[in-house]
């Protein structure tokens, strides 16, 4: 009847749930208005400090997680800047006025757990908190936190980081303002 076993439908579609990330995004303030922005805004990207694991640092994540927001970004603006060094929040704001940016975003990485998923089932971690800064005057307008997590079944090489493109895509997107065009003008 059928050219595939149950037992191999049954695991192929085990594999394929077990694969996906999981990720969700908490506002610090569920009533707070996200500000919005046009493909115009200038952006800056603060690129954050590593992250630290057991008391060990995580080489590279903070460049890592700046360089997955300007790509976030970079799909919803044509002016996105982004931090050279890791940078504390202070650096950044200066950063940010010298490119004459109208909105930074500054990420801290709250959590950050790259585990061998495919051998201990541990599934990755991070969680990034995202604030939304008006450059001009250093006033944090928006702030959330993004946590995701693999799965428990991986087929390796699965990396923190590799969790942050959805949510941080969804992000940007929410804060695009949808621009219509008149119909006269079409």
């Amino acid at each position: 009847m059928f050219p595939y076993s149950f037992p191999t439908l049954l695991c192929s579609f085990l594999f394929c749930i077990g694969c996906q990330h999981l990720a969700e995004e908490t506002p610090s303030n569920p009533n707070a208005v996200r500000p919005h922005v046009r493909r115009d805004t200038r952006i800056y990207v603060g690129t954050p400090l590593d992250a630290t694991y057991k008391k060990e640092p995580v080489l590279d994540s903070g460049r890592r997680t700046g360089l997955e927001l300007k790509a976030a970004f970079s799909k919803i603006s044509g002016a996105v800047f982004i931090g050279r060094n890791n940078e504390l929040f202070a650096d950044a704001l200066d950063r940010a006025r010298t490119t004459r940016a109208q909105y930074m975003i500054f990420p801290t990485i709250l959590k950050w757990e790259d585990h061998p998923t495919e051998w201990n089932g541990i599934p990755d971690k991070v969680e990034i908190k995202l604030e939304v800064v008006d450059v001009v005057t250093g006033e944090i307008l928006y702030t959330t936190i993004i946590r995701a997590r693999s799965h428990f079944m991986t087929d390796g090489g699965d990396h923190p980081e590799m969790l942050l493109e959805e949510p941080f895509n969804r992000f940007a997107q929410s804060l695009l303002k949808s621009e219509s065009t008149p119909s006269a003008l079409r």
